[in-house]
């Protein structure tokens, strides 16, 4: 792991998850606190993370969903969190 700052990371992606976004009639939005620290960060690690995680949030939405990620400062700690507005899970699964 090497120091990093997670909106950067993110920034870095925001072109491929758009475009990958648009192309299903979506829409990417960030919501990024600046100012955040830098972390020790597995960058190769969270970018699959991110696109995963974009990517089921996509495949869970029709035409016309909103997927967004928004990071923030809580106490002494980063965090990032990732949305979708598909209709979620059945309670089997």
């Amino acid at each position: 792991m090497k120091s990093g700052r997670l909106n950067e990371l993110i920034e870095s992606l925001a072109p491929l998850l758009s475009a990958d976004a648009n192309l299903k009639g979506m829409t990417l939005r960030l919501s990024l606190e600046e100012g955040l620290p830098e972390i020790p960060l597995d960058v190769k690690e969270i970018k699959r993370l991110i696109l995963n995680l974009a990517s089921n949030g996509m495949h869970a939405m029709e035409e016309g969903g909103i997927l967004t990620i928004a990071t923030s400062r809580r106490e002494n700690s980063v965090e990032m969190r990732i949305a979708d507005t598909g209709v979620g899970m059945d309670e089997q699964h």
